[in-house]
């Protein structure tokens, strides 16, 4: 299971994919040490691609101009780009199967 958490620390929105066998288990983690970390969507990978969607959100996250937090998974969303929520799950698919150069990658994504 993919899963994409997004944590809002003042001016600052910072958001994180990975995968995950046992959410619960994952999000009681971040609770213990950050309690601002809200998972807002999952999804499931067709294909049990679970870690090349990861790897490919990643990519996109670089693409889209987001700062990787050094030694994390986490981005920086610019200001700028707060409000088109680009981080979402479905912009990223959208945005991939849009383009005849790159596969498809098919999620069943729901908003929690």
């Amino acid at each position: 299971m993919l899963y994409l958490i997004k944590d809002c620390r003042g001016a600052k929105t910072l958001v994180k994919v990975g995968v995950t066998k046992n959410l619960q288990k994952r999000m009681d983690m971040y609770q213990t040490h950050n309690p601002l970390a809200k998972c807002i969507e999952i999804a499931s990978v067709a294909d049990d691609c679970d870690k090349i969607a990861e790897g490919a959100i990643h990519a996109y996250y670089e693409w889209l101009g987001y700062t990787k937090i050094k030694n994390t998974e986490w981005y920086c969303v610019p200001k700028g780009l707060k409000k088109n929520k680009d981080y979402l799950l479905e912009n990223f698919v959208n945005c991939i199967n849009s383009n005849p150069e790159l596969p498809d990658i098919e999620m069943e994504i729901t908003k929690i």
